[in-house]
């Protein structure tokens, strides 16, 4: 009978990104269950179909960092815009 085995360090590193994307929600008021549902998901998808092993998921863990920071620096942006045109004045 084959018992699979468990390697440990992948699901300590699993762990340990899932905590601190729930401690940069908690950081940002963010959603933490959400975050950690990414964290989860995106290391369970670039492990399946990109890359296995603990490279991959790593590199799941980088590439959703980034992508998080990109898309707050142009939601950012987006305000600071809507609120220059709330703050201009039309002169006729």
């Amino acid at each position: 009978m084959y018992i699979p085995q468990f390697n440990y360090l992948t699901i300590a590193l699993l762990i340990a990104s899932i905590t601190f994307f729930v401690r940069a929600a908690r950081f940002d008021n963010r959603s933490e269950f959400v975050w950690g549902l990414l964290s989860l998901g995106s290391w369970m998808l670039f492990t399946s179909f990109v890359s296995p092993g603990i490279v991959g998921g790593l590199a799941s863990q980088i590439l959703l960092f980034a992508g998080i920071a990109i898309y707050d620096c142009a939601r950012e942006r987006r305000q600071l815009a809507r609120q220059d045109d709330e703050d201009r004045v039309d002169v006729i």
